[in-house]
């Protein structure tokens, strides 16, 4: 699926005793065009000496869906505060 120009998708993996695990992987393209799937990254937290990454883990689709968009939204309204509109300049 397509969202905001990116491409995503989710992975539903059954295990041996029968419990679902759904996550959401994001498509990047290498030098090449290929495309290679990653997990999703929705926070970093970096101590220094080592970092905590944080991916997607849920029980039903609709649950990783809604927190992928939800989480997608929240980070372009942080990209589009940091972006300059307009620069002036006053002598």
């Amino acid at each position: 699926m397509k969202i905001q120009n990116k491409e995503y998708r989710i992975v539903k993996k059954v295990y041996g005793d029968g419990h679902e695990e759904y996550h959401a992987e994001q498509r990047v393209l290498n030098l090449f065009f290929f495309g290679i799937w990653k997990d999703y990254v929705y926070k970093v937290t970096d101590y220094g000496f080592g970092a905590i990454v944080y991916k997607y883990r849920f029980s039903t689709y609709d649950e990783c869906l809604d927190c992928l968009v939800e989480n997608i939204e929240y980070k372009t309204k942080l990209e589009n505060h940091k972006k300059v509109k307009s620069k002036s300049i006053y002598v």
